[in-house]
């Protein structure tokens, strides 16, 4: 394990840079923290290609010793960078004016760079398990070789679901929305049966992104963007498509629960003869179990999604909805006969479905 005291040297370097760059943006001005954290993007790609280079002289074998090092290396670099923004937050924290708290913002940048490392790991995890089963090499390490395959397949699976599903907030800010929309947010989170939702408004102008989106712990969020172009009814439309997805959240969880469950068991349970199979039996067992968990799941996000609407028509009626969806569309400059992603439908489509409401 010579290789972990290499990784061990180089991580000291990129702690050591980072922690320099950060001395020298004692200012705490604005610029200084911008050129802080693009250095801190450069050190973040030489940490990960140092680890890398350092893995490919590494006496590794198997592709399951392989996976458990990129991992390993994955958490490495999150650690590393933990460390560097923990030391940035009360510097940034004054320049910016956030309104954040420590573990708001470090989950914020921890966030960012997991996003844009964790496809680069996924990808080798994919890679090293499809080798693993076509060369055979599960058949070497018997029943506990099928279900590594198994699970780290379900694994891979897991994971790449969960990538663009994280929602990074720029820092908040305060904007004055008017009493009555708050008295409508609790109005509508009782109507559904769950706590007032915390409304957060976040920076969308620098960026022209005018969004909405429902956040964990009973919060939602929208662009000061899209705020600054809706009247009260639009704004109250979309609020309440969005109470809706914090309502259809237990559900989700509950059925997403139910689907990985479902994979569990059918892994275990073909583990025993998986391995008198041919090599691309087990292939095809992965793949059929990514369509038997992803298909069902994006069905009812989908469902959901019409759900929450049909719920934000019956409080404002669909001309407020629809007039909200319009301006979203023109401010983000999106293809109208698009799909901006697999769960929501095109702006055509999507008008073309609330027009069976009645108008109100």
């Amino acid at each position: 394990m010579d290789w972990l005291w290499v990784w061990l040297g180089f991580s000291g370097f990129v702690i050591t840079s980072g922690r320099w760059a950060i001395r020298r943006a004692r200012l705490a001005d604005n610029s200084a923290i911008q050129r802080v954290r693009r250095q801190f993007r450069t050190l973040l790609w030489l940490s990960v290609g140092l680890k890398v280079g350092v893995l490919s002289f590494a006496p590794l074998y198997t592709e399951p010793q392989w996976g458990s090092a990129l991992l390993m290396g994955f958490g490495w670099v999150l650690g590393e960078f933990l460390l560097l923004y923990t030391w940035l937050y009360p510097l940034e924290k004054k320049a910016r004016q956030l309104d954040l708290s420590k573990t708001e913002y470090l989950h914020l940048r921890i966030g960012s760079v997991s996003e844009r490392i964790a496809p680069w790991v996924l990808a080798g995890l994919g890679l090293f398990n499809a080798l693993y089963i076509m060369r055979g090499g599960y058949r070497e390490d018997g029943a506990w070789g099928v279900l590594y395959a198994l699970f780290s397949g379900l694994g891979v699976l897991l994971m790449g679901a969960t990538i663009g599903r994280v929602r990074r907030l720029p820092p908040s800010h305060t904007l004055a929305v008017c009493e009555g929309v708050q008295d409508e947010l609790r109005r509508l989170a009782h109507t559904l049966g769950i706590p007032t939702p915390e409304l957060i408004v976040v920076d969308g102008r620098r960026a022209r992104r005018a969004n909405a989106f429902a956040l964990p712990g009973g919060r939602i969020a929208i662009t000061d963007y899209l705020v600054a172009h809706l009247s009260q009814r639009e704004l109250l439309a979309v609020l309440a498509h969005e109470v809706a997805h914090l309502a259809q959240r237990p559900r989700l969880v509950r059925f997403w629960l139910l689907v990985v469950g479902i994979g569990v068991l059918v892994s275990l349970s073909l583990a025993p003869i998986s391995a008198q199979l041919p090599e691309w039996s087990l292939l095809g067992l992965m793949v059929g179990l990514a369509v038997l968990m992803g298909l069902p799941m994006l069905r009812l996000r989908q469902h959901h999604e019409r759900e929450a609407d049909a719920f934000a028509v019956s409080e404002y009626g669909a001309e407020a909805l629809r007039f909200a969806l319009i301006k979203c569309a023109q401010l983000n400059q999106t293809q109208t006969n698009r799909r901006t992603d697999s769960v929501h439908l095109a702006l055509e489509q999507r008008l073309r479905w609330l027009s069976q409401f009645h108008q109100v």
